[in-house]
């Protein structure tokens, strides 16, 4: 995680621009409303945060997880700029993190409801143990989102991608969450593989 502490400093200037539209889809996805709980998986500097909160207000919860020290730094800048009361963000390896972990942190008891993971199962080593742990804190009826790159084809933006995200965009990491999950959908956000280094797709799941 030491790149994405470095990366963290022009993170949001080099990425956020391509994506950002992908992340309002993927809270969209969601059907949020507001007191709702959202715990947003890899949250980095937290560019999930400013279309998730106007939905879940201040009656909501939202937890943001990262294993990056300097990732959740930006985050934090973020939360305290905007006067956000009701996030609370965690630094763990997500394939680690435990139901009372998570409750100690927001000092009470929570149910998962939600889960959102953008561009993060793509980059984290042991993605399908954390994405078999996270899913088994997701509460029954809970939706679970990921938002990720995928190259089918590789052209040199995936090269680029790879190198600069420490990425491995061969990961079909939709998979394991069809597998696990309930009414499963994939869609694709943009087919335009010289912006993303692949196929940026949607998935969705329910938990039983």
């Amino acid at each position: 995680m030491k790149w994405y502490d470095i990366f963290s400093s022009f993170y949001d200037l080099a990425i956020e621009p391509v994506y950002k539209k992908a992340r309002k889809q993927g809270v969209e996805a969601l059907w949020l409303k507001e007191g709702d709980l959202v715990l947003d998986l890899a949250c980095g500097t937290g560019p999930n945060f400013k279309h998730i909160m106007p939905v879940i207000g201040e009656s909501g919860l939202l937890i943001g997880v990262d294993y990056s020290k300097g990732m959740l730094d930006k985050a934090r800048k973020k939360v305290k700029k905007n006067n956000w009361k009701n996030v609370v963000l965690i630094e763990q390896d997500a394939g680690k993190l435990t139901t009372s972990e998570i409750q100690e942190d927001c000092g009470k008891p929570i149910a998962v409801d939600n889960i959102i993971c953008v561009l993060g199962l793509s980059v984290i080593p042991e993605w399908e143990a954390v994405l078999q742990n996270m899913f088994e804190l997701l509460a029954p009826g809970g939706s679970f989102i990921i938002i990720d790159v995928y190259a089918d084809k590789r052209v040199f933006q995936t090269w680029m991608v790879e190198r600069i995200a420490r990425a491995d965009v061969s990961r079909k990491s939709w998979e394991p969450l069809e597998v696990l999950s309930k009414d499963f959908e994939l869609s694709y956000v943009s087919k335009k593989r010289w912006l993303h280094g692949g196929l940026l797709f949607l998935a969705h799941g329910k938990k039983g």
